[in-house]
């Protein structure tokens, strides 16, 4: 599978939307997707920060980051991860670990060899498993506080995308004004509301799917 190198990595489509990435060693800034991420550590451990909270990614489990969630990385390991349509994992709406060792060498696998729509397939539904009425994941969760301002940002993103008023949707999302909804979101995604109304710009943008154009 041949692969364009961008910012140290290697982004490949696949079926029915969704992307993977194989990354190496480099920190990546905070930002965040708009599709979900199923992120598995295959050489050496990634370190995952969300605000004040992180987490540290080793091989056999994977990360899942719901779309919207803000978050950077730290150097080092090599990861792969997979971007999902967001109607893949229709529950996933907080960060959470999988210890499955299988799983995490299926999606690693994604970035070695030609997928098809099978085994593609066979991997988000394992993940759906895991996520929607079924296994209970390991327990990172983020801060109450985190949480709280990880879930009005994303509501935020989704009125701004449906085309509400910045001002509105500030509002209608639970911040005081505009001005905390730009703080917040500078603070979680870094980028102000505008960016992301209009469209993320490319310096920022860390997910070249088919989703995100």
């Amino acid at each position: 599978m041949s692969g364009r190198p961008r910012r140290a990595a290697q982004w490949w489509p696949l079926p029915s939307g969704c992307t993977v990435c194989r990354a190496e060693g480099r920190a990546v800034a905070r930002h965040a997707h708009r599709s979900h991420v199923a992120t598995v550590a295959v050489a050496g451990a990634r370190e995952i920060l969300f605000g004040s909270a992180s987490v540290t990614l080793a091989p056999g489990a994977v990360l899942l980051i719901p779309a919207g969630m803000g978050h950077a990385t730290a150097a080092g390991g090599l990861a792969v991860s997979l971007s999902m349509p967001r109607a893949c994992l229709p529950g996933l709406t907080q960060a959470e670990i999988v210890a499955d060792s299988a799983l995490a060498e299926a999606v690693a696998a994604l970035a070695s060899a030609p997928v098809s729509f099978a085994r593609l397939d066979a991997v988000v539904a394992a993940l759906r498993r895991r996520t929607v009425g079924g296994m209970v994941p390991t327990g990172f969760r983020l801060p109450p506080t985190a949480e709280r301002m990880q879930a009005q940002v994303r509501d935020a993103c989704r009125r701004i995308g449906e085309g509400v008023p910045l001002a509105d949707a500030a509002v209608e999302s639970g911040f005081y004004d505009q001005s905390q909804m730009t703080r917040q979101f500078l603070r979680v995604l870094g980028m102000t509301p505008g960016d992301y109304r209009s469209g993320w710009p490319a310096a920022r943008r860390v997910e070249p799917g088919p989703d995100r154009r």
